[in-house]
C-alpha cells in the first residue's frame, strides 16, 4: 500500500475528488519493458541487501524520461510490498550499535551517568569492538566486516 508521500493521485478536498496520475498505454508503453526489467531484477537479487536492490531498480527507472522521483518511490514501494527480505535474526547490527552507543555515551560531554547500562570507560572504542577500524587521522584503509 502506498503512503501519502508515494501516492500517484491529486486530492481535491474542496470537491471531494481524487484524480489519479494515470499511465496511458500510448504515452507510457515503455513502462511495460521497465516493469519486466524490475521484476527480473527483484527475482535475481536473492541474497542482496535492500539498498542494492533499490539502487538497481532506480537505475532502471532513471532511464525513463518521464519517471518522477515520486513515481519511482511508488513503484519501488509496491515491489517491496510484494517482496520478502531476510532480517538480522542474530541481531548483530543491533548489538554492534548498542556497543558503539554505550561506549560513546561514556565520553559524551553532557552525560555524567549512562542510563540502562554500564558506565565503564576502559580502553579505546576501536579496541573494544569486534572489528578493525581506521584510527582518526590515519590514511590507511582497513576493511571491516560483520561476521
Amino acid at each position: 500500500m502506498l503512503t501519502s508521500q508515494e501516492a500517484l493521485a491529486e486530492f481535491d478536498f474542496a470537491n471531494g475528488l481524487i484524480r489519479p496520475g494515470p499511465l496511458i498505454r500510448s504515452t507510457h508503453a515503455h513502462y511495460l519493458a521497465a516493469a519486466e526489467q524490475l521484476l527480473k531484477t527483484y527475482a535475481d537479487s536473492v541474497g542482496a541487501t535492500r539498498q542494492v536492490v533499490h539502487q538497481h531498480a532506480e537505475d532502471i527507472l532513471d532511464q525513463l524520461p518521464d519517471c518522477s522521483s515520486r513515481r519511482m518511490s511508488a513503484i519501488i514501494k509496491l515491489l517491496d510490498d510484494a517482496s520478502q527480505y531476510a532480517s538480522d535474526s542474530g541481531r548483530r547490527a543491533t548489538k554492534l550499535r548498542e556497543q558503539v552507543f554505550q561506549a560513546a555515551a561514556a565520553r559524551h560531554p553532557l552525560v555524567f551517568k549512562a542510563e540502562g547500562g554500564s558506565n565503564r570507560n576502559t580502553g579505546r572504542l576501536s579496541e573494544r569492538l569486534p572489528h578493525r577500524w581506521v584510527s582518526p587521522g590515519s590514511r590507511s584503509s582497513v576493511s571491516c566486516s560483520l561476521t
